[in-house]
């Protein structure tokens, strides 16, 4: 997945080479967590991140940094836009 960060990056492929997850499941995490990325940097989801605060940074600090309030508010994003648990 070309947009991943290097965190994402390494993430996804020690699910392929370490752990041997098919090619499917490891794009189909890549997708989630470029999804996640863009809604970090306020690409998609900002009415739901308005009053949340900013952490600054690149991508990989944003993920590292973010506090499990964002995680539920990504959650909401996704449950707003008719994503259920088992997509």
């Amino acid at each position: 997945i070309a947009q991943a960060s290097p965190l994402v990056r390494a993430f996804l492929d020690y699910l392929k080479y370490e752990r041997h997850f098919s090619d499917y499941t490891v794009r189909s995490y890549g997708a989630d967590l470029i999804q996640f990325c863009q809604f970090l940097r306020g690409e998609i989801g900002t009415s739901f991140r308005a009053n949340a605060p900013r952490i600054e940074g690149d991508t990989d600090t944003q993920l590292t940094g973010a506090d499990p309030s964002v995680f539920r508010e990504f959650l909401a994003y996704l449950y707003a836009h008719n994503y259920t648990k088992s997509t």
